[in-house]
Formats: structure tokens, sequence, C-alpha cells
């Protein structure tokens, strides 16, 4: 951290020696608080929506696991799919190279103060409270490069509605017969808005909006108070443009979950009375012995003995005409509540909310049942349909624009996942084929990286790509391709056995 005077300008940072270009356009221009005016009226305060989640004693812990399995593992920057690094040509593996390269210095340092990780951990745990998240993308001072962002507080920022009648253009690089081509593809960019209640506001432009625009108008404008842009994520509801969160289902039964908590609390404010009562009767109860009545409850009064004293009714000593008070122990414990009430109810509720996060007992850490199968079948799953989804989901928000921004063709951001890999299972399906020869060592890199936890280069030479038994047959007994196959072949058979 550094203080204040340490900061120049947005353009640089400076310290008591050194003054760094960083190429930011300005400072952050968030605001923070908000009030309605010309915008989208979410159908559930933000604001409201965040109370409850601070309230409820499950929302957060299920929002923390859906944040964390989502980010924590990590970003890379990988090759597409249709990129074969050993068929390309040189130039081709140099663009390549430089997009990888861009690509990974821009997330590298995407924020001075945070993570990328933890800066999207944040942005998550506002998908899931309210259903959608907002990052602050602040560009160059030139405009033309993005040099990084910032977290965006969502519940402070609204969607305006008067703008849906204009068109932007984008430059994009698509396949047309074969050939690759750019085409300008019209499209539709929202703004949005944060406002102050003495009237201040701030404007921004959706992430990718070619357009420049004022941030003190929302006008777009030639203008020296160029708004920046908010990447917009949202759980996709046909019937608002915020989407709703995925447990909003469910809110019924947080809010009766939140209000047993309160009347188990309170019963132990009100409702706890002590173990007995030592009454007397014919005779009246003093005034101490009311007021020791009266002020039985709370838990200080657990476990102790009330005795409630009288006089003889006359208000003096009792004589032979009066009786004696008459005393008598009974005891009250058969009214406590051996245990807090709702606990059905509050199962119930643990049980929906996992439901709609699509989270299985075991990472909530509440079934004991679980062995070793049954417990890699849960996390596999929910991997396979709960986790890696949304790591893509996520990813293409940012790709899908610096696809067209920055020009990329062959790289993309990927959010890492945990290693999921059933390896002894692996290797009973790749045996068959190891013996068979019908393997080529490039196939194999992925694999052994994975296990390694390291990314792995491919063989560049011919080789690389021809099975291993037809290598052998084609290279002299002696030559060091047919060497280097055996040590190859060696090694994946040890491999095998291993996994």
């Amino acid at each position: 951290m550094f203080d204040d005077e340490d900061r120049e300008d947005g353009q640089h940072f400076a310290t008591s020696k050194h003054k760094y270009d960083l190429g930011y356009s300005n400072t952050s221009k968030q605001l923070e608080d908000f009030s309605y005016d010309d915008c989208y009226r979410p159908p559930i305060e933000p604001r409201v929506l965040l109370e409850i989640v601070e309230q409820s004693n499950s929302l957060m812990p299920l929002i923390s696991i859906m944040a964390t399995n989502l980010t924590r593992f990590g970003w890379e920057v990988k090759h597409k799919s249709s990129y074969n690094e050993s068929a390309c040509m040189d130039e081709i593996k140099a663009n390549a190279e430089a997009e990888w390269q861009k690509l990974s210095e821009l997330f590298a340092y995407f924020n001075l103060t945070e993570s990328f990780e933890s800066l999207m951990y944040k942005a998550l745990v506002d998908y899931y409270s309210i259903g959608y998240c907002t990052i602050e993308i602040i560009r160059t001072a030139d405009g033309e490069d993005i040099a990084g962002g910032e977290y965006a507080r969502a519940a402070n920022f609204r969607i305006t509605g008067n703008n849906l009648d204009q068109y932007a253009y984008i430059n994009t690089t698509r396949m047309i017969n074969g050939d690759e081509k750019v085409i300008q593809a019209p499209k539709k960019f929202r703004k949005f808005i944060q406002m102050l209640p003495d009237g201040k506001r701030r404007y921004f432009k959706e992430f990718g909006d070619p357009r420049m625009m004022d941030f003190k108008t929302g006008e777009y404008v030639e203008t020296s108070d160029v708004a920046s842009e908010i990447l917009f994520i949202t759980s996709h509801n046909p019937a608002n443009v915020y989407g709703n969160p995925i447990w909003i289902g469910c809110l019924a039964d947080v809010l009766a979950s939140r209000k047993a908590s309160e009347v188990n609390l309170n019963y132990f404010h009100n409702g706890c009375i002590m173990d007995m009562a030592l009454i007397t009767r014919g005779g009246l109860l003093t005034k101490a012995s009311m007021q020791a009545l009266q002020g039985a409850k709370g838990t200080n009064n657990a476990h102790k003995i009330m005795v409630l004293e009288a006089t003889a009714k006359s208000g003096g000593i009792a004589t032979e005409d009066l009786p004696l008070p008459d005393i008598e122990l009974v005891p009250l414990t058969q009214t406590n509540k051996q245990d807090a009430t709702f606990q059905t109810l509050q199962q119930r509720t643990d049980e929906k909310l996992a439901a709609a996060f699509g989270l299985p007992p075991i990472y909530r850490g509440q079934s004991s049942d679980y062995n070793k199968a049954t417990a890699d079948v849960a996390r596999i799953l929910t991997e396979e349909q709960v986790f890696a989804p949304m790591r893509r989901e996520i990813a293409s928000h940012f790709n899908m624009v610096l696809e067209y921004e920055m020009g990329l063709k062959y790289c993309e951001l990927r959010f890492k996942g945990p290693k999921m890999a059933d390896y002894e299972s692996l290797a009973s399906v790749l045996q068959p084929f190891i013996e068979a020869g019908a393997v080529t060592p490039n196939m194999l890199v992925d694999t052994l990286g994975d296990i390694l936890g390291k990314e792995l280069e491919i063989f560049n030479d011919e080789w690389g790509n021809v099975p291993l038994e037809q290598l052998k047959i084609n290279q002299p007994e002696n030559s060091s391709i047919t060497k280097s196959v055996d040590d190859i072949d060696e090694l994946l058979s040890k491999l095998s056995e291993y996994m």
C-alpha cells in the first residue's frame, strides 16, 4: 500500500524515488452511494437482498463455496482448441506467442492492489448475492488498450433505459466459406449509472462499446471526461434485465429460517424459567416475593430456586385462629424446552438452498456417510455440471469482447479448476493403446503435465506426431530417434504403472 501523497494522477504512479507510467487514463469513476432516477428498477432492491444474505446463517457459506471454487484455483491463458501448434507456420506461431504474452500480462497486472482471482471472487459474491456483478474496466491514456480493472460494488449500479434504440458497430473476424474476413457488426450496448441523493451522477458504458461517453452527462460525445466501462455479468431472467440470484425461489424459506432463529434467541432471553418454585399457602405473598416472580426469567435465573414468602392473611403473626401457611415445592423443569425449536425447518431450508446452488452435502461438510468412491462421484458431477460450465461462462464475458478489442485469434482466458482426473481409470484406458503403439508422444503431453502440475511443451519435431511403433519401424535400430522412442515407451509404461 502507498499513501495518497505518493499518487500524482491517473496516468502515473510515483514513490519517493521513482515515477512509473502505467498508461491508465484516469482513476476509478465510481461513487459510493446510489438513488433512483432514469433507470430500470430491479425487481427486488439489491440492498434488501444483501441484508437477507448477511442475516442468513446458510446463504453466505454457500455463496463463499461457489465463489471459491470458481476463482480460487487461479486463471490461465490457453491456446484455443482450433490452434494446432505443430501444424502452424512460424509466423502464426510468433503471433500466437505474442497474443499469449499480451493476454497473460493483462490479467497478471489487472489490478494494482489485488490479484485478478481475488477481484473476481468479490465480484462473484455479488453475483450470487443479488443476481449480477459489475467490474469496472479502465483503459490506457489513449483509450485504445485495456490497462486493468477495478471491483465495482454491483448494488450501486443501475441500467438506464434511454439508449436502447442506439447501435454501435464493432469489427469482428469471422470465417466465411473457409476464408477469414473482418466484418462490421451492429450491436446494442447498455449504459450504467450511479447517482447520489445530492444529484451527483456517474455514467459508465458497457465493456466493448467503441463510442466515447462523457461520464458526467452520459452523452456519446468527444470529451476529456471519458467514461470507463462496466463488464456486466448477470444471472439471466426473462422477466428483468438484472436477473435474480439463484436462491430467490427459497426466499420464503430463508426468511422463515431467520425468524425461527430469532424465536430461539428470544427463548433464552424470555423463555427460560427456574427449575422449581417454593410456594406457601394460607397467607399473602410479600412484596419481595412478588418481585421475585416477576423477574423469574432469562438465562441468569436458570438452575436457581425460587423462594416465595407469605404472611398471615391478617397481616400479622399466625395464631391458633389462623392456620400456618402451607409450603409446597413445585418442579417447573417439565415446561422447559430441551432443545431449540424449528430444527426440521432449518434443516429443510439448508437442503433447499443447497439444491438451488447445486451443491451436494460433501461440499458443505454436512454428511459423514461418504466413502472415497461416492465422494469422488459427487465431486466430479458437481464439477462437470456446476463449476466448470460457470467458469467457461465467466471467461466468455472477457473473451468475446477481447476477441475484437485485441484481435485475438489463438489465445483465450480460462479459469482453472481442481485436478479431477481419475488417473487409475485413465491408465487402464491408455494401456492397450500404448501397448499397441497407437499413441504418439504429443498425445500424452497434456496428461503428463496435469500429473506433474505444470504445462509442458509439445515436441515440435515431426516424430512427435507419429505413433511410437511406427517410429521404431521407420528408423534404424541404432538410430537416436529409435533410442528416444524406446525411452519414451519405457517412460509411458512406468507412468501407466504409477497411475
